[in-house]
């Protein structure tokens, strides 16, 4: 019987968004530093990345024995290990970058709550699952993952936690004080809270090497949002150009919105409906679409 295995990804260590985003080679290896004579060909492995984007964002088969001891650098290695490790062949059979299974998701799942690498998230590479772990984790596969990834020359998507609003921050002007308080993302955060499905950031890589990066995506409802500070038309007019920008490379055809602090002028919202664009205002602390 194949054996199961976590692969962890800390991108502090190995910058897996940048390899994501700047490399066509297909996840054929990985550096693992213990249990050498346990993994081998035929067992599982899925690619757990950690941190505040922590879950599964690939899966596959291992194909070779452990390669080694050596010693890793190069690349997209942050901070390279110091000690002796070795590279295990893999061949990745599905990707989920724009589509990750989140931890919370999988902690939620009574088959795979008590995964060691929820219990023990900072043990070494790999992790074991075992046969009812591993068949949980496969139920929560998308369907719609990748099973190859993309190439240089394509739009590359990732899909990002919406996270936390940063804290107010003082600056300077000339010799004035002034106040940042992040108001969109503060909007954006309380839109999250009401809103009944989750909410992502779908970050694009263009062939060009410009990237673009939503406020919000929709995955259930196919729609892409964009958060402003104010209702002003200069705010309108950038929402508009922006949401018309990520429709073209986000989703199939989505829906687009636009959130508001404050209802826009009768003249905005004919401009937004022209558009075929939502508007969602945040009144009396309940977000109300119009």
């Amino acid at each position: 019987m194949p054996s199961h295995w976590i692969l962890k990804s800390n991108p502090q260590v190995w910058n897996v968004w940048e390899w994501w985003e700047k490399e066509d080679t297909e996840l054929n290896s990985w550096t693992i530093s213990r249990r050498i004579d346990q993994i081998g060909p035929g067992d599982d492995f899925a690619l757990w990345v950690t941190g505040p984007e922590a879950g599964v964002y690939a899966f596959g088969k291992v194909v070779g024995q452990p390669q080694g001891p050596g010693y890793a650098g190069g690349g997209y290695w942050e901070t390279p290990p110091e000690g002796p490790v070795w590279d295990v062949e893999l061949a990745t059979e599905g990707y989920f970058f724009e589509s990750p299974i989140y931890k919370s998701e999988l902690a939620a799942d009574p088959d795979f709550a008590d995964a060691l690498i929820l219990r023990v998230p900072a043990a070494a590479n790999p992790l074991s699952l075992t046969d009812v772990q591993w068949d949980a984790l496969v139920r929560h596969f998308p369907g719609a993952g990748s099973t190859s990834r993309p190439r240089t020359d394509e739009v590359v998507v990732t899909s990002r936690r919406v996270g936390l609003p940063p804290s107010d921050t003082d600056y300077e002007v000339g010799t004035t004080e002034r106040k940042l308080a992040f108001r969109e993302a503060r909007l954006l955060q309380a839109f999250e809270r009401q809103h009944p499905h989750p909410l992502t950031r779908q970050r694009v890589r263009l062939p060009d090497g410009d990237s673009i990066e939503c406020d919000a995506y929709d995955a259930v409802d196919d729609l892409v949002i964009e958060a402003k500070g104010s209702a002003g038309r200069d705010d309108v007019r950038t929402a508009i150009g922006q949401l018309l920008d990520y429709r073209r490379h986000i989703g199939s055809n989505p829906s687009m919105a636009v959130l508001f602090p404050e209802d826009p002028s009768s003249d905005l919202r004919e401009l937004l409906a022209e558009c075929d664009i939502t508007v969602i205002v945040l009144r009396g602390g309940v977000f109300t679409r119009l």
